[in-house]
This record gives C-alpha cells, structure tokens and sequence, in this order.
C-alpha cells in the first residue's frame, strides 16, 4: 500500500490533534451532552408514557375493558398538552364513549 505524502501528514496531523488535552476536553464535553440530550429524551418518554399509563388505569377502574381502538389511539398521542387534558377527561368521563368523542375532538384540533 502506497500513501501519497500529503496523506500520510495528514493522518500524522490528525493524530497529533486528537492526543492533544484540548481534544480531549473537547471529547468528554461532546459525551456530556449527548448524554445529557440522551437522558432528556428519555426522561420526556417516560413523562408521556407515564400520562398514557396513568389515563388507561382511570378508565379501566372507572369504565371497565378499553377497546383496542382507543389503546392504540392513546399510545399514538406524543403531545404532552393533548396527554395532560385527556389524563383530566378520563377522570370525569361517564362512558367510553365520551372519552373517545373528546379525544377525537382535542386530537382534530392539534
């Protein structure tokens, strides 16, 4: 294998670069914030499943057996302001029905 000269300084430049303290600190500030963006992302996942999960448990105690139509629609929202008004509905819903019309009606409108 034959490099050309330019490459072979280049690759020399490179290296110099990336063991030098600066790339290092460079690196480890990098790492922190992807895993900061990580845990972020994470943690607005398990806000919003947690609203999901804590609407499916009032309408099971409240209403009984959730139509499938309804979970899938549920687990589909990932907008917290919808999750959060549809968490208020489904403790003041007399029906299953009256929970699907106002979430249809709150999801059409965003």
């Amino acid at each position: 294998l034959k490099l050309d000269r330019q490459v072979i300084m280049k690759i020399i430049e490179v290296s110099k670069v990336e063991n030098s303290p600066f790339y290092d600190t460079l690196r480890e500030k990098w790492m922190a914030q992807g895993m900061e963006k990580g845990m972020e992302k994470g943690m607005e996942k398990g806000a919003l499943k947690g609203k999901v999960d804590a609407i499916h448990e009032l309408l099971l105690d409240n209403l009984g057996n959730i139509p499938a139509e309804i979970e899938q629609r549920l687990t589909a929202v990932t907008n917290e302001q919808i999750l959060r008004q549809l968490l208020r509905k489904a403790a003041k819903v007399n029906s299953l029905d009256e929970f699907k019309r106002a979430m249809d009606e709150l999801i059409s409108n965003n």
